[in-house]
């Protein structure tokens, strides 16, 4: 006899019942339903790092101010699309700020309930820029 049914033996039967039957009372979908495995967009490192002095026009670069930006991000993690939400600097800056962000941008792409990579839009309330 192994060990196991050595010591359920020694469980009085209404117990081993209980536990059985409360059991039985646990939903089949719960135990059946897959992971949800989905997940936001998320950048790989801080945007701030995406934005190079050196590409900055030089007509632009002793500009200070802040910009909002929508970026959409494409399943492969890359920027598809900028848009400006709010910005106090020259629109000379903020299109560059833009095309730093399609250039160097990478994220980790959102991911839908089964896992796949899918489109996702990611808003960055607030980029401060002082040179």
């Amino acid at each position: 006899m192994t060990i196991e049914r050595e010591k359920e033996r020694h469980i009085p039967l209404h117990r081993r019942v209980v536990v059985m039957a409360v059991s039985a009372l646990l939903p089949l979908s719960a135990a059946a339903s897959p992971q949800d495995k989905s997940s936001p967009v998320r950048p790989f490192e801080n945007p701030g790092t995406w934005v190079h002095d050196d590409e900055v026009p030089a007509a632009a670069r002793q500009e200070k101010g802040s910009v909002s930006f929508k970026v959409n991000v494409a399943p492969s993690g890359e920027v598809s699309d900028c848009t400006i939400i709010k910005s106090s600097v020259s629109p000379l800056l903020s299109d560059a700020f833009c095309e730093m962000l399609k250039r160097h941008g990478r994220f980790s792409p959102a991911r839908d309930a089964s896992g796949n990579a899918i489109s996702a839009t990611y808003v960055m309330p607030e980029f401060h820029y002082w040179p």
